[in-house]
């Protein structure tokens, strides 16, 4: 008796939730969003970053007798005007491209 009871009462579930009015219904994503409201993300052809160019220069070291090129050693004095410069030219990239994420707003 019991699973003839618990029985009509799943069909009755199913049945209820399938004829339910659909047509206000929001498209909501799994933390709750609404699917239809602007993309969350951007392609990469909706968005240009320019980076700020970074300057090489020529300089190896060597290593147990094996030359490593480091051509960005310049950017290791923290203390540097000129790394200074290179670093903030990169975060105004960032916090721009940061800003215009919809979802951090």
């Amino acid at each position: 008796m019991f699973r003839v009871l618990l029985t009509f009462a799943l069909i009755a579930l199913v049945t209820a939730c399938s004829t339910a009015d659909t047509a206000n219904a929001v498209d909501l994503d799994m933390a709750g969003r609404d699917r239809t409201a602007e993309p969350a993300f951007r392609t990469r052809s909706e968005t240009t970053m320019t980076y700020p160019t970074t300057r090489t220069v020529e300089h190896v070291d060597t290593y147990h007798g094996v030359q490593v090129a480091d051509p960005y050693r310049w950017l290791e004095d923290d203390t540097s005007a000129e790394t200074a410069d290179w670093v903030a030219a990169q975060n105004r990239v960032t916090t721009a491209h940061l800003a215009s994420i919809p979802f951090r707003a």
